[in-house]
């Protein structure tokens, strides 16, 4: 029923910053009911779009699968947008303990 509803405001043609948040939020239900495929595909989607729970949500299944290279990768996107670091502390956490892990050599 959510994914339908969310599908119907996705027809409905939405501005540019409603689609955005409309794709992100069908990532996070799909992450919720275990869908990795299309969840995976609406987070693609959305970093595509400019979004940022792309790259943090990516970013930190990475980091947890060991992937510290695109872990690190994915949490630069964001400290790169040009917002004062207090602003994302998540990504300065995330980046920093996928570089300590990889200097460290162990996921």
């Amino acid at each position: 029923a959510s994914r339908k509803a969310l599908q119907g405001c996705l027809a409905a043609d939405p501005g540019f910053g409603d689609r955005l948040a409309i794709v992100q939020r069908r990532a996070i239900l799909a992450a919720g009911f275990d869908a990795p495929g299309p969840e995976r595909a609406a987070l693609g989607r959305a970093l595509a779009m400019g979004g940022i729970d792309g790259a943090q949500i990516l970013g930190l299944a990475a980091l947890k699968s060991g992937e510290l290279r695109e872990s690190a990768r994915l949490f630069a996107v964001l400290l790169d947008r040009g917002e004062a670091l207090a602003e994302c502390p998540w990504a300065v956490r995330g980046h920093g303990l996928a570089a300590l892990a990889a200097t460290r050599g162990r996921p």
